[in-house]
């Protein structure tokens, strides 16, 4: 039997579903370290990591106000009163607009052996070195349930997992999540076709600027995204924040990739100024860009489609039965059934997932072949040749969807659509596709004859008929071969497959960023001041190597205020600090009197500028940030 929870959902409904709704494992040790899980079921994702956080339970709160958990769980008297208090403040500010259900709570009782109590807590005799033993052990005995069979670029399990091994906290909460599954009878199924991610939070004790890994992205605590409105507007809509601005985007991938770009701006010039290229490149080719986005916006979202198709190809060989429990194993625990050939789920409903997912594919690449040959008949017909060469992102897009198609022409051929007509019925290959299914379906069409040619009282007929049940077993062993056949490709070009859907995801947001300049037509007068200009990063290429701080922004305004006010009657501002001018700005005045609307007004082209995106100001220049701080004691809202 299998059970679902609200952070275990991953039915067919999510592969069009945009949000994320992952469930959130969390461990606490001594000295405010804690380990934490995000398990995200419909995209398959698994990221995990160790942490130390301060009094306020700043940077867990902060994870949950990113990942959006629909679900808490921990293990019962291994977290602090002062940690559960943090986490049910989170349960109920995460109210969900549309079902109006808070994040739901699960405790989990004790293993038998105490793997999570041996883990986060130092005990008499027993070491550090001890505890990552024991860590490198179980990730061993949880590597069983993953798909070894994909390239090492889609997660390299085993390694992966052992190679965090030093943070035992981290692997007590992935050991907690794969339990929880395991209790669900849900871990065979979906643990096989996971990736994995490392937390990229930095570590509360060092927030000086040289500690810091440049590529981990700027660092946008709680208060900060909720005061700056950088996801919602208010506590249950997403309506005048700045995601609603920025998302121009047609595919769920990409809008879920926007959501992720805004609450981890980059800290690194080189990639902001690629992200930009793209951008002013992509912006030269309106109709080739909305073509392309109109075709994106009918294919599948290939980051739900692709675990699931890697689901129900497992399902479909047998391959995900008769495992045995990692945290108790115990024999009442395994299938009593683990032959393939009566435990596989053959069924045209499930297996149409993988028609889809090649459709999609395919539409994808054909969008990217014809975007590559009409740029490139644009810059053979006269267009300025500069702006015709492509930039390195959409490079990548075209290199990753030609590395795509090879595979996926050997693919293509296996399935149509006519081989799912009836949902119910188990899946059978189109003639010509398998010679041994032909063969089977040719010798049980003779036994049918010659059964049908010998009298019923005829000690032959019971002899025959059990050819004809053999021949039954012998064609469903054979389909499911042919499905081995089909899931070993598919796992060799799962990563290929990921890439492109990423690379498709990245050129949406981005398409989207120039169309949202379009959407604001620049001023009649060339005397007008610019809505939109490209930022200007100066001193060095990344956090850390700039001498002297800066911050210019001239005639900018709040974007967030054009929901509500035709532009033309937006106040702009000039803010200078830094350089040559005071590094702080001390602002007062009356209340509503624009205070709070300054203080978004820079964060927002900041957060803007460092997204790769056009900021609202005729010019901004910048050093690169790694961390905004908030602090409105009412809370003011622009939409209030």
């Amino acid at each position: 039997l299998t059970f679902t929870r609200s952070g275990t959902l991953s039915g067919d409904r999510f592969v069009s579903e945009r949000s994320s709704a992952p469930l959130f494992c969390v461990a606490e040790g001594e000295g405010d370290v804690f380990g934490v899980c995000i398990f995200d079921a419909p995209a398959a994702k698994i990221s995990y990591g160790e942490f130390m956080d301060d009094t306020s339970r700043t940077l867990l709160t902060s994870l949950v106000s990113s990942s959006n958990p629909a679900e808490f769980l921990f293990e019962h008297g291994t977290i602090s009163a002062a940690t559960r208090k943090a986490l049910k403040k989170q349960k109920f500010n995460s109210l969900d607009a549309e079902t109006r259900r808070s994040i739901a709570m699960s405790v989990m009782c004790p293993d038998p052996k105490q793997y999570v109590r041996r883990l986060i807590s130092a005990r008499p005799g027993v070491s550090y070195n001890d505890r990552c033993r024991l860590a490198c052990h179980i990730s061993k005995d949880i590597s069983k349930y993953f798909d070894v069979t994909k390239s090492s670029n889609s997660g390299g399990v085993p390694t992966h997992l052992c190679s965090n091994s030093d943070k035992p906290l981290a692997t007590a909460t992935l050991m907690l999540c794969v339990r929880y599954l395991e209790d669900l009878g849900l871990a065979g199924t979906l643990l096989p076709s996971c990736t994995f991610t490392q937390l990229s939070l930095p570590d509360s004790t060092s927030w000086n600027i040289s500690s810091r890994v440049q590529n981990q992205g700027m660092f946008l605590d709680d208060r900060a995204i909720r005061h700056l409105e950088l996801l919602k507007a208010s506590p249950e809509d997403v309506t005048g924040s700045l995601f609603h601005f920025l998302d121009r985007t047609t595919s769920s991938s990409g809008q879920r990739l926007l959501h992720t770009w805004i609450l981890r701006p980059l800290t690194n010039v080189a990639e902001i100024e690629e992200r930009l290229d793209c951008l002013e490149f992509l912006s030269n080719f309106p109709s080739v860009t909305d073509a392309f986005q109109d075709v994106i916006s009918y294919v599948p979202d290939f980051e739900r489609l692709l675990p699931r198709t890697s689901q129900v190809l497992l399902s479909a060989i047998g391959a995900a039965s008769g495992t045995e429990r990692v945290t108790d194993p115990q024999p009442h625990h395994q299938d009593l059934c683990s032959d393939p050939l009566h435990t596989s789920d053959l069924s045209q409903g499930k297996l149409v997932n993988v028609l889809k997912l090649i459709e999609g594919l395919s539409s994808v690449i054909d969008a990217a072949s014809e975007m590559q040959q009409n740029i490139q008949a644009r810059g053979a017909n006269g267009h300025n040749s500069e702006k015709s060469r492509m930039p390195r992102l959409l490079t990548w897009f075209m290199d990753t969807a030609a590395r795509a198609s090879f595979p996926l022409s050997k693919l293509f051929p296996l399935f149509h659509v006519a081989d799912f007509q009836s949902k119910n019925e188990d899946f059978s290959p189109s003639p010509g596709m398998c010679k041994e299914y032909d063969e089977a379906v040719q010798w049980e069409g003779q036994l049918n004859q010659e059964l049908n040619a010998t009298p019923v009282d005829s000690p032959k007929y019971e002899e025959i008929s059990k050819k004809i049940d053999a021949s039954a077993d012998a064609k469903r062993a054979v389909v499911i071969g042919f499905l081995k056949n089909v899931h070993t490709l598919f796992a060799n070009s799962y990563a290929t497959f990921l890439e492109l859907g990423n690379a498709m995801a990245t050129i949406d947001v981005l398409i989207g960023f120039g169309n949202l300049l379009k959407a604001f037509p620049p001023p009649p007068s060339s005397s007008s001041p610019k809505l939109f200009s490209r930022p200007e990063f100066v001193f060095g290429n990344n956090v850390g190597s700039a001498p002297e701080p800066e911050l210019v922004i001239s005639e900018g305004w709040n974007p967030l205020l054009s929901f509500y006010l035709p532009t033309a009657k937006i106040v702009r501002n000039d803010i200078n600090l830094g350089g040559s001018s005071p590094r702080a700005l001390l602002l007062t005045g009356p209340n509503m009197g624009g205070k709070s609307t300054l203080l978004r007004l820079s964060s927002v082209c900041v957060v803007m500028a460092q997204v790769g995106c056009w900021v609202p100001a005729s010019g901004m220049r910048l050093t690169l940030f790694d961390r905004i701080f908030t602090r409105m004691g009412a809370e003011d809202r622009i939409m209030e």
